[in-house]
């Protein structure tokens, strides 16, 4: 029999919306832990459901599901499930480079916590999925429609919520550092890219040093490092 923690992580994929609110505002708090063992219930359903609710229009669905994520991809099962489907990633990376994404930054955490995979590599070749809700100008910003740059755009142009008032894009840089273990992950960091012209690495360099936020220095350093 499940228990009652259980029967409320199966509310995850009930057919009413204040249910399945009801459901994520109750299970945040035991996304950490030894309790994260209730979301591999039913064969671990939970992770689907979770993928599902981060994809809705409402703020509060996408943050707490998003962070819930976040929490249980520190656990190698969960993580991969979350890893391997690379449709959610792409999504998940698209909507990083959603300037209008009030959820960016935690993202960010949860696709830093995926590049631990092997196949957060796929990232190299998905292009950027375009939201209705993203501003006309955003292509001003971005230069290529790969998502890599964009995720570099993102990061390198971001900073100090310069795109974004709701995101700094700071644990992007971890997310770099995972990636550039890959050989593919080295190529690129390496290689001149053809929309702009410039060594990707190069970019980064200026966060080094004389910069406010430890996050970023820190996983840059790494980046560079690997």
């Amino acid at each position: 029999m499940p228990t009652q923690l259980e029967e409320l992580v199966s509310f995850l994929h009930s057919p009413q919306p204040a249910v399945r609110q009801i459901a994520l505002d109750n299970l945040v708090g035991f996304s950490t832990g030894a309790s994260q063992s209730i979301f591999k219930y039913d064969n671990c359903r939970a992770i689907q459901d979770l993928k599902e609710l981060a994809k809705e229009k409402s703020k509060i669905l996408m943050q707490q599901s998003v962070t819930i994520l976040a929490n249980l991809s520190g656990d190698p099962e969960l993580r991969r499930l979350i890893a391997n489907d690379a449709a959610f990633v792409k999504y998940l990376a698209s909507k990083i480079c959603d300037l209008n994404n009030t959820c960016a930054d935690i993202m960010c955490i949860l696709l830093s916590n995926l590049a631990k995979e092997d196949t957060i590599t796929q990232i190299f070749d998905a292009e950027r999925e375009i939201f209705d809700e993203q501003a006309e100008n955003d292509n001003k910003v971005f230069g290529s429609t790969k998502l890599m740059d964009c995720l570099m755009d993102c990061f390198v142009k971001g900073c100090d919520r310069k795109l974004n008032k709701y995101a700094n894009f700071d644990y992007l840089s971890y997310f770099f550092a995972d990636i550039a273990r890959f050989k593919r992950g080295r190529e690129y960091f390496i290689q001149t890219q053809e929309y702009d012209g410039v060594t990707p690495i190069s970019k980064l360099l200026v966060f080094t040093e004389k910069y406010d936020s430890k996050t970023r220095r820190e996983g840059v350093a790494s980046t560079i490092k690997n």
